[in-house]
């Protein structure tokens, strides 16, 4: 339990997987509160994989200046603890944000960049590129 809050941090996934269908369902919200007691959590990865998620739903509600402060905080634990997949999902909600300009090619290079690096660390072929196809797919559907 983290002290203070109640969260069981090795369960914290749990919270943002179970928020992340929430979201998919249309309920950013109820998303939110899934997720707002383990942003805070002093474990990283929970933290940062909570803050993208509440990222997205600030997206979602049209909340653009939330969503980008958000992103950039996942961005910064990402960077801070090594999570190169929060790193880049980070990255595409900012290069979303962003619309169009410098900062959403920098954030979006910077996110494919990312993608491909993790690529490349797979070493079975077929895995490789149905990760790469998959992922470059969704990262593409986040910048319109």
């Amino acid at each position: 339990m983290s002290p203070g809050t109640g969260v069981f941090l090795h369960g914290a996934h749990a919270y943002v997987a179970a928020a992340t269908v929430r979201l998919a369902a249309g309920d950013p919200e109820g998303a939110e509160e899934l997720v707002a007691p383990v942003m805070g959590a002093d474990w990283l990865d929970a933290a940062a994989a909570s803050v993208l998620v509440a990222a997205r739903c600030r997206t979602a509600r049209g909340d653009r200046d939330a969503a980008a402060g958000l992103a950039s905080r996942a961005l910064r634990a990402a960077d801070e603890a090594g999570l190169p997949a929060v790193a880049w999902q980070a990255r595409a909600i900012l290069a979303q944000i962003a619309g169009a300009g410098e900062a959403a090619n920098e954030n979006l290079a910077a996110a494919r960049r990312i993608v491909d690096s993790l690529a490349a660390s797979i070493p079975d072929d077929a895995i490789r590129k149905g990760y790469a196809e998959a992922t470059r797919r969704r990262l593409e559907g986040t910048v319109r």
